[in-house]
């Protein structure tokens, strides 16, 4: 962990304190308990380090952080990751149930959400708009439904209401006691009667006003004191997810106290929005098939990188980033998202009179969004 912090990138996001240590403990030996006696015990050790700590990691540093582990542990080949055969059939059922694309490295963000999930009562998923995060929850509280106890999830955005009335508040006047919304959430999901788990979602940006209140129900206490006095312990029947963009707000002592998923605009890349947009078009109708074998090509030949044996292909995004000057920045699914929104829009015309222009006006229409 030493060698993590002096070595990997400065994020925000990253902990390598005693708390992070601990959950790997005890991983560990849980791991050590359900394997049989004779399993080699520092591959066993390798793997729960290592399968505890990629999930939190970027893009870019994960190979730096593989390098470290082999230096560490010369003997061990690269240990098999464990597999969670019942669920993963599940996740993929619900993706295509809910008309997803889905790519490796996503969905394996689905299966670090379920192993954090086990260790941790409170996780953040964390990670730019449009990278799946939203998704990645529903497919998981599905797939968890259909393999053990139903799933639930509640979703509410902290930032859209003020402290009192997240948590309550007291009148100083009468004594009289006003619940907040978070309070009453959470005092009606931490039930022990429920014959389901509850998932408390807060989708949106960490301030530090209200987030450090949960310090105590994040650590081992996991309690929720409220003004009033009233102490509400949370049940093992309730998990709560925090859904950020970063936490550049978030102190370190809430960050160590929280399980940390990163999730990554290379995760999911652009390829699976298109895929997904032409999958939509199909839908409207069997003159548009058609109209996605002529667009399939422009947006390979337009949006995809320049390749090694020097085709005259641009990186779209690449180019946008260097020579365009936005007045607010957005990333690279947000700015394709607009580009689809706007193509739908050109087509709209053409879908009412059921009709197919030519690969010109295609081209055309695509090129101006």
């Amino acid at each position: 962990y030493a060698l993590c912090e002096q070595q990997l990138s400065k994020q925000r996001h990253y902990d390598f304190g005693l708390r992070n240590i601990l959950s790997v403990l005890r991983q560990s030996g849980a791991v050590k308990r359900a394997e049989p006696p004779d399993t080699d015990e520092e591959m066993l050790f390798m793997r729960t380090v290592r399968d505890m700590n990629l999930s939190k990691l970027i893009s870019d540093d994960v190979s730096l952080f593989l390098a470290l582990l082999k230096d560490l542990f010369p003997k061990c080949l690269e240990p098999p990751k464990k597999s969670y055969k019942d669920l993963e059939e599940q996740a993929s059922r619900a993706a295509v149930e809910l008309k997803l694309i889905q790519t490796k490295s996503w969905m394996l963000k689905v299966i670090q959400l379920y192993e954090t999930s086990l260790v941790r009562h409170g996780f953040m998923l964390v990670g730019p708009t449009l990278c799946g995060k939203s998704q990645i929850m529903s497919v998981l509280t599905t797939a968890m439904s259909a393999t053990s106890q139903p799933h639930r999830m509640v979703v509410m955005n902290p930032k859209a209401i003020t402290d009192a009335q997240m948590y309550g508040v007291k009148n100083l006047q009468s004594d009289e006691w006003t619940p907040g919304v978070f309070a009453s959430i959470w005092q009606q999901r931490n039930n022990r009667t429920l014959k389901y788990t509850s998932w408390i979602v807060c989708d949106g940006p960490i301030d530090a006003i209200w987030i450090e209140n949960l310090n105590t129900v994040l650590d081992d206490n996991k309690i929720l004191t409220l003004a009033n006095n009233d102490r509400i312990p949370m049940t093992d029947n309730c998990r709560i997810v925090f859904e950020v963009e970063s936490l550049r707000n978030a102190s370190p002592a809430t960050v160590s106290r929280a399980g940390i998923i990163y999730v990554s605009t290379s995760d999911l890349g652009w390829e699976p929005l298109v895929e997904s947009w032409l999958d939509q078009r199909l839908e409207l109708g069997q003159y548009h098939a058609a109209e996605v074998e002529i667009l399939k090509p422009l947006f390979e030949r337009w949006l995809k990188p320049k390749r090694p044996d020097g085709d005259q292909m641009t990186d779209l995004f690449d180019w946008n980033l260097r020579n365009i000057k936005k007045v607010m920045e957005v990333n690279d699914a947000t700015q394709l998202i607009n580009c689809l929104n706007l193509l739908s829009g050109s087509l709209q015309g053409h879908v009412h009179n059921s009709e197919v222009p030519s690969k010109g006006a295609y081209a055309r229409m695509l090129a101006y969004s």
